[in-house]
């Protein structure tokens, strides 16, 4: 089994479930599936498979959509922070080998990388005219990078097999269902951000993103878990002391 046989399992048993929350706005599963598959023909059409494609979004709903439409076209993904200087984007992209831009800025300058500007990922939740590609468990399914203290950032890569054995263990050791509400609060620069939105999504849950308002302070975003029923977040303890 694969990742992409994992979610689109998930998609199906859940199709009438919240799937996301952000910023006032809901997609039930089917919803995030309709909008998922248009950008994963996209890139088909790009005839883009098994090719690096960096992610730059300001909007973490926008982000998420981008993410899965490059899984379901069998190909990688490489988060990059939307405030990253452009010197280090542009190390990042090299060290990659990407072969496209996803983001929802107007243009990510002077990269020499081809772009896509993809602020109508949220579609009108009509099914694309495409079947999602499972992969294989070798696949490259992501590519992270370490903060680069050195002078260079370091490409970290990961597979679909040990990916999905990882989102795997997480449901069964947190007892992650369809009844859970999870907090996404990591940036996408961390792999506890794939971990947040691919385990609960997996599960058939539903996963809560706060705003930056939301997490300005301890108080803010306590208030924000309390309001939204979360009953499950990962975080270091600092920033809840008790």
């Amino acid at each position: 089994m694969t990742i992409q046989q994992y979610l689109l399992k998930s998609f199906a048993q859940h199709s009438e479930n919240i799937a996301i929350i952000h910023d006032g706005i809901s997609l039930s599963y089917q919803e995030l599936y309709a909008s998922a598959l248009k950008a994963a023909k996209f890139l088909s059409e790009k005839e883009l498979e098994q090719a690096s494609v960096a992610l730059i979004y300001e909007n973490k709903l926008q982000l998420i959509i981008a993410l899965l439409g490059v899984i379901f076209s069998r190909n990688t993904f490489v988060p990059i922070p939307p405030k990253t200087p452009l010197t280090r984007i542009k190390q990042i992209l090299q060290i990659s080998n990407t072969r496209l831009i996803l983001s929802d800025r107007e243009s990510i300058l002077d990269t020499g990388i081809d772009e896509f500007n993809s602020l109508k990922l949220i579609c009108d939740f009509k099914l694309a005219d495409y079947t999602p590609k499972n992969g294989e468990i070798d696949d490259l399914s992501h590519i992270y990078f370490t903060s680069g203290s050195t002078g260079e950032p370091k490409g970290i890569k990961g597979r679909n097999g040990s990916l999905l054995s990882f989102m795997l263990w997480m449901i069964n050791k947190f007892e992650i269902d369809n009844h859970d509400r999870v907090l996404q609060i990591a940036g996408e620069g961390f792999s506890l951000f794939k971990r947040e939105v691919l385990a609960t999504l997996i599960s058939g849950a539903t996963l809560v993103i706060p705003t930056e308002a939301d997490k300005s302070s301890f108080d803010s975003i306590a208030k924000f878990i309390s309001a939204n029923d979360i009953t499950l977040f990962n975080t270091v303890p600092r920033p809840f002391p008790i």
